[in-house]
């Protein structure tokens, strides 16, 4: 529930570098001549690289400080309403769109109990089905050509789920 180009790794201490090893390199390049460095120090090269070491070595990029607001307010958010809550709901939802869509003619093949707010079902026909759901407005996602994947959370309602079921149905 994020936004593109920011997310959280957490590594272990014991497996920084060693196992989980940073896919690019970065850290600090020290210029030792003129005209920036005026003092060179005869006894060092004139190029050298420092690799950052803790957490810094697993980044990419700059950061994205949009990405990081929009998760401290998200994070706010979503501790204001409650994890459990949350997880409660989705499974509300997650759980009527695996008895009811099925009886629909699409078979669910996510397993009963899975954690996740996220559950796919085959389709026969994905090309129609996405030009009815984008035509309701709905927004699924198609994966591997044939599998609708659906993922309610916090800003679904069974009504959507209602809407969802009447387009397909």
């Amino acid at each position: 529930m994020g936004v593109k180009g920011f997310g959280f790794l957490y590594v272990r201490e014991d497996l920084q570098g060693r196992v989980v090893k940073p896919t690019q390199h970065c850290g600090g390049v020290k210029l030792n001549y003129p005209p920036w460095n005026e003092n060179a120090e005869p006894d060092s090269t004139p190029i050298s690289f420092t690799p950052v070491s803790g957490p810094s070595m697993y980044e990419v990029s700059y950061p994205s400080y949009e990405g990081a607001l929009s998760a401290q307010e998200s994070l706010r958010y979503i501790l204001g309403i409650g994890v459990d809550h949350i997880r409660s709901h989705a499974r509300e939802l997650t759980d009527r769109l695996q008895v009811e869509l099925p009886a629909k003619g699409y078979p669910c093949i996510t397993p009963k109990g899975n954690e996740s707010p996220i559950v796919s079902f085959s389709v026969e026909d994905p090309e129609s089905i996405m030009d009815k759901l984008r035509s309701a407005d709905i927004h699924v996602a198609m994966r591997f050509g044939n599998k609708m994947r659906i993922s309610p959370s916090v800003f679904n309602t069974h009504q959507d789920i209602d809407h969802l079921l009447r387009v397909l149905g």
